[in-house]
């Protein structure tokens, strides 16, 4: 994934967060959000998404595929629940506020 592309799924990402109105959640796109932006979805190469931006790209993918069984099911979940499951259910991968899970120098792609 080139360099635009990370750019442009994380403004999405990003975008979509804020949308919640939620300060907790905005702290920490501010403290981490390089390293979500950057994050590969996994850290073996044999293994899908293991290239930088991959955790941001599949979250919003997760969260597409979300809100449209919800709307073709008519299960009639709130977006926010939508939102934050989809876009968050991985981010603990991203490691804690002060240590990598995962450090890209480390990693071969």
């Amino acid at each position: 994934m080139d360099t635009e592309k990370i750019e442009s799924n994380w403004e999405t990402f990003e975008r979509l967060l804020k949308r919640l109105s939620d300060d907790n959640l905005n702290t920490l796109l501010e403290q981490l959000g390089e390293r979500i932006a950057v994050c590969p979805l996994s850290m073996k190469k044999d293994q899908g998404g293991a290239y930088p931006g991959a955790l941001v790209e599949h979250s919003l993918d997760v969260t597409l595929k979300m809100r449209t069984l919800n709307e073709s099911l008519e299960l009639g979940l709130p977006m926010n629940s939508i939102l934050k499951v989809g876009l968050l259910h991985d981010l603990g991968k991203i490691g804690d506020l002060e240590n990598d899970y995962f450090e890209l120098s480390k990693m071969r792609f």
